[in-house]
């Protein structure tokens, strides 16, 4: 499972336009990205969903958590996000490092 934090408008996704209806509430914004994400097939779970608003108003981070490459793809394609950071845990990293390399072609 991955962890993910992205930076994401608050005004320009065509689907959180559509599914905010133009509330402009941070309240209905982090209700909407929690239904994109979910849709996607995150994990929206306690603890698992995390929208924080930078100081304009203007963007806020998402950080969630997804169990294939392919949801993560389509929540930051859905919500036109950037600046995505991909974080891992202690045994993940490990279990990267321990890895075999692939043979060669």
């Amino acid at each position: 499972m991955g962890w993910s934090w992205v930076r994401v408008s608050t005004g320009s996704s065509p689907k959180l336009r559509d599914c905010t209806d133009g509330d402009p509430s941070a309240s209905k914004f982090e209700e909407c990205v929690g239904t994109i994400v979910a849709q996607a097939g995150g994990d929206t779970g306690a603890g698992r969903l995390i929208v924080q608003f930078e100081p304009n108003g203007k963007w806020a981070r998402v950080g969630f958590w997804w169990d294939d490459a392919d949801v993560k793809y389509a929540v930051v394609y859905d919500l036109e996000a950037c600046e995505v950071l991909d974080l891992l845990s202690a045994g993940e990293l490990d279990g990267i490092r321990t890895r075999e390399p692939p043979p060669a072609t």
